[in-house]
């Protein structure tokens, strides 16, 4: 017997019901993990462009002639230090990352006029599919 004749799938032959449950329980184990697979990359790239698009902001306030001097270095010290290939302090871990990148931002959305941020923010606007009337950016 040829079996390259054979092209019925593995999930329907006639196998003992114990076999069939099985292969149904892995038929719906891989669908399953193809969904989430799926949510998954779409959250990490809707992700990735919320932050081309934070970077591309804060370029545009870093670049603007009326950012001072301390929200320009703090803002290069915080991506300096994101940057880093290694930790200034490592026996905190993820911790140190965090405020030694998020304060100094903070900071300097304290330090920048609201009209700078907003200028920027309206130089660089989010894709038109990202666009939500109900989402402040």
């Amino acid at each position: 017997m040829n079996q390259s004749s054979n092209t019925t799938p593995f999930y329907q032959t006639n196998a003992p019901p114990t076999a069939q449950l099985g292969r149904a329980i892995i038929v719906t184990m891989i669908s399953t993990l193809k969904s989430i697979t799926a949510r998954a990359y779409a959250a990490t790239k809707a992700f990735a462009k919320r932050i081309k698009r934070q970077l591309a902001i804060w370029q545009s306030v870093l670049r603007h002639p009326r950012t001072g001097r301390v929200p320009k270095a703090l803002l290069w010290f915080a991506i300096g230090y994101a940057l880093m290939p290694f930790d200034l302090i490592p026996i905190l871990g993820w911790l140190d990352d965090l405020i030694l990148v998020a304060v100094p931002i903070v900071i300097v959305i304290k330090l920048v006029p609201a009209d700078i941020l907003a200028e920027c923010r309206a130089a660089n606007p989010p894709p038109l599919s990202d666009c939500q009337a109900d989402t402040p950016v």
